[in-house]
């Protein structure tokens, strides 16, 4: 496991003439994998990152980087926690999949709009704890684990298939929200708990509202 941060410019993920050992460091370094921590930082530059085909890494941050994740539809496998803040342009439309089997705490910037599909499939003993608003222009879909959202969702549509529980503050979809099995517990705020155009509840899914 190492920490690799962006450097040297607009480029492509899987080029090492991008990656550091150290913040503004020199490149060179190997291309994250699933074990190492990734940085995107002040020091990375108000550059373009486009993601590629195969792209890994453990923990994602994003934090103090103003520049631009670019427009691409390859997928991103992310094996750790996910730290996002509001400090640069989502143009990225790949699938994002937190797949950790560990537990992980998520700090999610509220005015950070995630232009990619998340779907969290870390295994039922994983555990996701998310802090901050999800604000999603695309779907949220929970697969495995054990999830917890501390603020609202905001989706194109909400699907949970995990067998293990989910609990979230509030679930904003602007289409579908389907909650097909495990335990699901919504605490409700003001105004709303669910709001989608169809809500589907199946498979024994014991849902509560609190």
């Amino acid at each position: 496991m190492a920490d690799k941060y962006w450097v040297n410019g607009s480029g492509n993920w899987n080029q090492t003439t991008h990656w550091s050992l150290t913040s503004g460091g020199s490149p060179g370094a190997p291309i994250p994998n699933a074990t190492d921590i990734v940085h995107l930082d002040a020091n990375s530059g108000i550059v373009t990152i486009t993601i590629t085909n195969g792209a890994v890494c453990g923990e994602l941050d994003i934090v103090g980087f103003s520049g631009t994740l670019g427009t691409s539809a390859q997928a991103l496998s992310v094996y750790g926690a996910l730290n996002i803040d509001a400090s640069f342009f989502w143009n990225y439309t790949g699938t994002i999949s937190l797949l950790g089997a560990g537990d992980y705490t998520c700090n999610i910037n509220s005015g950070a709009i995630i232009n990619s599909p998340i779907i969290i499939n870390g295994g039922n003993t994983s555990s996701y704890n998310f802090n901050g608003v999800i604000n999603s222009s695309k779907a949220v879909t929970l697969t495995s684990g054990i999830i917890t959202f501390n603020d609202t969702i905001q989706c194109s549509s909400f699907v949970s298939n995990t067998s293990q529980s989910v609990t979230a503050y509030s679930i904003v979809a602007t289409g579908v929200c389907t909650l097909n099995n495990g335990t699901i517990n919504v605490t409700i705020p003001t105004p709303y708990a669910i709001a989608c155009t169809t809500l589907t509840i199946s498979n024994y899914a014991n849902f509560t509202a609190n």
